[in-house]
C-alpha cells in the first residue's frame, strides 16, 4: 500500500528533520506501507499532492490547517480545495490527524476554519491524539461519524532519568517560547507574588520574537536563568535530570496535543501543565498534575506529595510505543482499502 504525508520535511536534513515525521514513517513502514514520497520536498506546495496521484492509495495529512501560514499561503488555500476534490473523485482515501483546535495562530483564520470543517467532514479517518479532540471535532459534524482517539505516541527514555542527589531547578520551562504558550504571563505572576525569592526557574527553548524576549527581562526575575537557544537532545534530557518539575504554562484555547509533554514524561519526570487536551487525559491517568489557574501551580510546586509511579509511566510507555501507534493506524486504513 502506497502512502502519501503531508507535509513533508526532508529527514536527512539537520535543520528541517522532524522526529515525529521521521519516527511515523519508520514505523508505519513496519505495517506493509510505503511513504511513497518519503525524503522528498513538496517544493510544489499542495499541488505536489497531485504528483504521485495515481500511485497512491492513501493520502495522510498533518497540520494542514496551516496551510495558509506558508509561503503563498493564500493561493495555496484555495488551490487545496480542489485538490481534495480531485483526490476525493479517484476514490483517493484521505486520513487526517487532528493535533489542535484549528491553529494556534489566529492569522488567516477563515481560510484555516475552512480546511478544518472540510477536513473533519469528508475525511475517511480522522485521529486525534487527546479527548477534547472528539469533543471539539463533534460541534464541527455535519453528519454522525466516528472520530478515533490515540495517546501521542511516546519513546521510552527512563533509563536517562537517573536523578542526581541534589536537584538545583525548582521549575524548568522549556521548548521554544511563543505568545500563545503563557510564558510571560506566568513569569509575570512569580513577579507579582515574588515567587522569584524562593524558587529557581530554568526557561530554556529559543524565545519566537525580541520583543517577547525583552519583556521577559524587563520583568527582572530573581533566580532565573534564561537560555534562548534550541535546546540538544543530552542538554535537554540534562536539564530534566536537574529539575524538580517540568512546567507547561500552555495558555492556548486551540491546545490539544503535546510532543513536548510526551517527551518530558519519558523522562519520568514530575509534570504541571493545563487542565487541557492531553494534559488533562494524562492526569486523569495520575501520570501528572493539571491547574486551572497560576495560584494552583504554586500549591502543586510547594507540596511534598508529588510521588509519580515509574510502573505506571513504563506501563503507559509500553501501550503508546511508536510502534503500537503505528500499528493501530495501520490496522484502520486496512480497513478502508
Amino acid at each position: 500500500m502506497k502512502l502519501f504525508l503531508y507535509p513533508m520535511n526532508r529527514t536527512d536534513s539537520t535543520i528541517n528533520k522532524n522526529p515525529y515525521q521521521e519516527l511515523f514513517i519508520e514505523n508505519i513502514e513496519n505495517n506493509d506501507i510505503t511513504v511513497i514520497n518519503k525524503n522528498k520536498s513538496l517544493k510544489l506546495g499542495v499541488i505536489s499532492l497531485l504528483t504521485h496521484l495515481i500511485k497512491t492509495d492513501v493520502y495522510y495529512f498533518n497540520f494542514i490547517e496551516n496551510i495558509p501560514e506558508r509561503k503563498f499561503g493564500v493561493v495555496q488555500s484555495l488551490l487545496f480545495f480542489p485538490i481534495f476534490l480531485i483526490l476525493k473523485l479517484f476514490n483517493k482515501k484521505i486520513v487526517w490527524m487532528l493535533h489542535n483546535k484549528i491553529s494556534h495562530s489566529k492569522k488567516y483564520l477563515p481560510f484555516k476554519v475552512l480546511i478544518t470543517y472540510m477536513m473533519i467532514n469528508y475525511s475517511d479517518l480522522v485521529f486525534t491524539m487527546s479527548k477534547d479532540g472528539i469533543s471539539f471535532g463533534k460541534t464541527l459534524l455535519r453528519r454522525d461519524r466516528d472520530l478515533l482517539f490515540l495517546h501521542h505516541p511516546i519513546e521510552n527514555n527512563l533509563d536517562r532519568s537517573n536523578k542526581p542527589i541534589e536537584q538545583d531547578i525548582d521549575i524548568l520551562i522549556w521548548g521554544a517560547v511563543s505568545p500563545y504558550k503563557g510564558v510571560y504571563e506566568f513569569l509575570k505572576f512569580v513577579k507579582r507574588n515574588k515567587l522569584d525569592e524562593t524558587y529557581k526557574i530554568c526557561l530554556a527553548g529559543k524565545v519566537t520574537k525580541n520583543s517577547l524576549l525583552e519583556s521577559i527581562r524587563k520583568l527582572n526575575i530573581k533566580n532565573i536563568s534564561i537560555i534562548d537557544a534550541f535546546i540538544s537532545d543530552d542538554e535537554l534530557a540534562q536539564l530534566h535530570n536537574r529539575s524538580k518539575h517540568i512546567l507547561f504554562t500552555y495558555a492556548g484555547y486551540s491546545t490539544l496535543s503535546s510532543a513536548a509533554l510526551m517527551y518530558s514524561l519519558s523522562q519520568g519526570s514530575r509534570i504541571i501543565g493545563p487542565n487541557v487536551g492531553s494534559f488533562r487525559d494524562l492526569r486523569k491517568k495520575s501520570l501528572i498534575y493539571t491547574y486551572e489557574d497560576f495560584e494552583e501551580i504554586e500549591k502543586i510546586v510547594a507540596s511534598s506529595k508529588f510521588d509519580l509511579s515509574k510502573d505506571k509511566i513504563q506501563d503507559f510507555i509500553i501501550l503508546n510505543s511508536w510502534s503500537r501507534f503505528t500499528l493501530t493506524i495501520s490496522d484502520e486504513i486496512k480497513r478502508l482499502i
